[in-house]
């Protein structure tokens, strides 16, 4: 039998502490992982917990280690992505689960190669369409612990096909992913550990392979780990007893396993049971408030900036892309797992809520500008009236009721569509203001903007988005 001993650590950016007590502990944790891996060589890699935040958080605050991490990334001692953060996978929408690796992967890119499986040790539950949605970025394997459990199936290892067939290959953490944290300069209780997991496990692996999960919550690096392996090993083969233990990677596990692969079962769906472990189900219920944001600020990029931005870039605009992502990035550190199921302190809570302001933020800025953009491109003469422009940003015909606050000069007004019809309207309220009290003045008085506002509603038929290039 295989030991595969996986050095790791499990980072809740945020959980009974905040966002910022935590990153006190992760600054003086990847400096000792740092010092450790430039100084042992035998120490072959360590796992960061499959979301790439961490080196952004990390080198916020000491940048002058990008280049150490750097080389570290690219010799594969430091195991990074493919997520951002380590999300739930019910709460935040497919689009934002897909924005996770996609963000994921550039900022994995800036530093070297990203492992390319699905590692989602602590999700509450496992969504259906995660295959499919690691399949589109040519993700081929999935790790996860909650959920499952042998009514599913009686093996670890087993493939997992999404809706649309898309299938990976999944491993299943039964012990979870701190099987192996205890592993210590002790050989006893190092056996001890090893023969538990072998009892435990044994029946339930497809091959002679097992994972050893060195690690856990804010756990730094065991730094005795190559030592403890070798002794082990020592006392295994002075024994006569098969088992050989490695400090390995989740892909030298998926490399042993694929060649039983062909003989695994499939199963398909979601898995949300907590029989094995706890998968939090009332959590959907919790902080409504925050997940009405978070429903608000997702639709706000997903609906509007996105569509609205596209349309404009194609039109000969800037697509400023790293403004966008920033404030998706804002959004999606509410996406951890702990941090959208509200698990976590009032005074996280609160640094939530502000993170959904700067998304929101950003967003609405953004979209500000991309309309205005648009509008700047059409031409028209004054005495043909003024345009009141609908944008549908969906890719279907839509017929709805639109709103409009117009500054004119007059209350007899009519609108009519492309084709010179009446369109209906009625007015919802209409009051005299100066337009110069909506403005900064600066030095000088601005000229006074005496005007009829009036805020209508009207029926807008709008065709679908087309995003060919306007030429």
């Amino acid at each position: 039998m295989n030991f595969h001993v996986i050095s790791h650590t499990h980072w809740d950016r945020e959980w009974h502490q905040t966002y910022q007590q935590y990153r006190v502990k992760l600054i003086r944790f990847m400096d000792e992982l740092l010092e450790l891996l430039e100084t042992s060589p035998a120490y072959t890699s360590f796992l960061l917990d499959g979301q790439t935040i961490v080196l952004e958080d990390y080198l916020e605050i000491k940048p002058k280690n990008q280049d150490r991490i750097k080389q570290l990334v690219k010799e594969g001692r430091i195991i990074i992505g493919p997520w951002y953060i380590q999300p739930d996978e019910f709460t935040p929408s497919g689009e934002s689960l897909i924005r996770n690796l996609l963000i994921g992967q550039q900022v994995g890119n800036e530093f070297g190669p990203s492992m390319q499986i699905g590692y989602l040790p602590d999700s509450f539950g496992q969504a259906a369409q995660i295959p499919q949605v690691l399949k589109g970025f040519g993700i081929n394997h999935a790790l996860f612990w909650r959920g499952i459990t042998n009514e599913e199936i009686e093996k670890t290892d087993f493939w997992w096909v999404g809706p649309d067939g898309s299938k990976v290959l999944t491993t299943h953490l039964p012990l979870g992913y701190g099987n192996g944290r205890m592993l210590s300069t002790d050989l006893e209780q190092n056996l001890e550990i090893i023969e538990e997991n072998h009892a435990s496990l044994k029946d339930m692996a497809t091959s002679p392979n097992i994972l050893l999960m060195s690690g856990f919550d804010q756990r730094s690096a065991n730094k005795d780990l190559p030592e403890i392996i070798d002794e082990l090993n020592k006392y295994y083969a002075d024994q006569g007893t098969e088992f050989q233990v490695k400090l390995s990677r989740l892909q030298d596990y998926f490399e042993g396993i694929s060649r039983e692969s062909e003989k695994l079962e499939s199963l398909s769906g979601e898995f949300r049971k907590g029989r094995n472990m706890r998968v939090h189900v009332s959590i959907a219920s919790t902080r409504l408030d925050l997940k009405k944001k978070n429903f608000e600020v997702q639709t706000l990029y997903e609906k509007y900036i996105e569509p609205l931005n596209s349309l404009s870039f194609l039109a000969g605009h800037l697509y400023d892309n790293e403004i966008i992502n920033k404030g998706w990035k804002y959004m999606m550190q509410n996406h951890a797992h702990d941090s959208i199921c509200n698990v976590c302190t009032d005074a996280t809570h609160q640094e939530m809520d502000m993170r959904y302001e700067f998304a929101k933020q950003i967003g609405e800025t953004v979209k500000k500008t991309a309309v205005e953009d648009l509008l700047g491109d059409i031409k028209f003469q004054e005495n043909e009236g003024i345009p009141l422009v609908v944008i549908n940003t969906l890719g279907q015909n839509r017929k709805n009721l639109a709103e409009a606050t117009l500054h004119l000069t007059s209350n007899q007004f009519s609108i009519v569509d492309s084709n010179g019809n009446e369109v209906p309207y009625q007015i919802i309220e209409t009051k005299e203001e100066n337009l110069n009290d909506k403005q900064i003045e600066i030095g000088v008085k601005n000229n006074d903007q005496f005007v009829i506002t009036t805020k209508i509603k009207f029926a807008a038929v709008v065709e679908a988005l087309d995003l060919r290039p306007i030429t």
